[in-house]
């Protein structure tokens, strides 16, 4: 289950993202190869934002 739109983080990782949507981190990245979540890096590390969480929730809509 999501946590409430107050309690979103502004990022998250990969593995946070996945436990957060209780799927797999192997689904998450092919998400990510898909170009179905966009993503940031912050040195070594790939983020996925808050508002790019919701626009999943949403209804996933690719228009970026």
């Amino acid at each position: 289950m999501l946590k409430e739109e107050s309690n979103m983080k502004q990022a998250y990782t990969v593995p946070e993202l996945a436990s957060t949507l209780s799927v797999s981190e192997t689904h998450i990245w092919n998400a990510i190869r898909r170009n179905e979540i966009k993503t940031f890096k912050l040195g070594r590390r790939t983020l996925i934002s808050g508002t790019e969480l919701k626009r999943l929730m949403e209804g996933g809509n690719n228009d970026y």
